[in-house]
């Protein structure tokens, strides 16, 4: 349910996993290598505590309690749940964040009670949730149950507690417990999306921002009834969270306009190792999902560089790989009249659909010359200017693998 809910912390945790033992089954000795796969386990069990109320137990004896008598004989019910969500151990506590147990001085959840009673099986218990977590994650995506039409289900935490408990009930009882939808997915490397598939449609991308013609680039394709799609960086030209480029985001979503990840520093991501290439992905998504609320679905590779290593970890992030058809070669440094020339080619041949390349970061591009003329050429030639989730024939809202409240604060690079 955490994993189906949060699609962020899994890839996290399958990027330690991959980074640590790669492609074998997780062992008992992976123990202490997979911290962040234990963090995730030991917040599955404070988040949504299997048992709320401990076993009862009666006193043999009168006793004292911080001023309070209990008589012998008296019924001690343990309110674990209580423990678990004090927000003065655990902050945030209705919130699913393993991060939070990264700091050793963190008590774990009483999921096995506390003191003298404790479970004696504690430690059998604790070494197969652990395997059994960590093969699930390393084998698996883990994604939200979906509609008779192939649409994802909102899952809302308690209503998915509810359901596992009956289903657990279920077992017990001698029924059979079958979902009518699984959300195990084997993982594979990430669709790479190198055209659009809807006709008389042309999805304008832009990459390299958020910069100084935002705001020009936006405003003139909207004003000419089109969407365009944003494939931003965190820190290139200009770091994400300067207030400036906070705005330019807010905007960007705001209007409707698809915002994909570009990667934090423009790196050649075939390159680079493993984690490194995570991390290239992780920082930008998590301004995203800072400043807007939303993790993209979507990542062009800086270049349109990419291979299988950066594929997989694509796959584990939950997002598609997006290239294009067509190329401006704003960033190639050819003059204006050589961009409107492609373009002046490709609204000749006139394809069923075009993706196209541009830069936000060049003025050429962003209102003086290359874009004013783009939009003519393609508006006369008949097509409608759309997000790229669009234009594969998604709806807008499949742009994001999720969308929430924005987070409150500021950060830096």
């Amino acid at each position: 349910m955490a994993m189906a809910m949060y699609p962020g912390i899994q890839a996290k945790a399958q990027a330690e996993i991959d980074g640590t033992i790669g492609s074998r089954l997780p062992r008992i000795s992976d123990w202490d290598s997979l911290s962040y796969v234990r963090c995730v386990m030991k917040e599955v069990l404070r988040w949504k505590l299997t048992l709320p109320l401990a076993v009862p137990h009666a006193c043999t004896q009168d006793d004292m309690y911080k001023g309070y008598y209990i008589p012998k004989g008296a019924i001690v019910i343990g309110n674990s749940w209580a423990i678990s969500n004090n927000p003065a151990v655990y902050p945030d506590p209705d919130r699913f964040d393993p991060d939070r147990f990264l700091d050793p001085a963190v008590p774990d959840a009483p999921a096995f009670g506390y003191g003298r009673r404790i479970c004696p099986g504690i430690h059998h218990a604790d070494a197969t949730m652990f395997l059994t977590m960590a093969s699930i994650i390393s084998v698996f995506n883990i994604r939200p149950p979906v509609d008779v039409e192939g649409r994802p289900r909102p899952m809302k935490a308690d209503i998915a507690m509810d359901e596992a408990v009956s289903s657990i009930a279920s077992s017990f009882l001698g029924t059979l417990a079958a979902p009518t939808n699984s959300t195990l997915f084997p993982r594979q490397l990430a669709q790479v999306i190198t055209k659009c598939t809807v006709p008389n449609t042309v999805a304008l991308t832009f990459d390299d921002g958020p910069y100084l013609y935002t705001y020009e680039i936006s405003e003139r394709i909207l004003q000419a009834g089109g969407k365009a799609t944003f494939f931003v960086n965190g820190n290139n030209y200009q770091c994400i969270y300067h207030p400036d480029n906070v705005n330019r985001i807010k905007y960007l979503y705001e209007k409707g306009h698809q915002i994909g990840s570009h990667t934090w520093g423009h790196k050649d991501l075939t390159t680079l190792t493993w984690d490194q290439v995570h991390d290239e992905m992780w920082r930008v998504e998590q301004a995203l999902m800072r400043i807007i609320g939303a993790n993209p679905a979507y990542m062009r590779p800086p270049f349109g560089k990419y291979n299988d290593n950066v594929l997989r970890a694509s796959a584990v992030r939950g997002q598609k790989v997006a290239i294009w058809d067509f190329d401006s070669g704003d960033s190639a440094g050819i003059s204006a009249a050589a961009s409107k020339g492609r373009y002046d080619d490709v609204t000749a041949r006139r394809p069923s659909n075009i993706l196209t390349l541009n830069h936000e970061t060049y003025e050429p591009t962003a209102y003086t010359d290359i874009l004013p003329h783009a939009i003519a050429k393609l508006q006369a030639a008949g097509y409608r200017m759309v997000t790229l989730s669009e234009c594969l024939g998604e709806s807008p809202a499949a742009a994001y693998q999720s969308q929430g409240p924005p987070a409150t604060g500021s950060w830096s690079c």
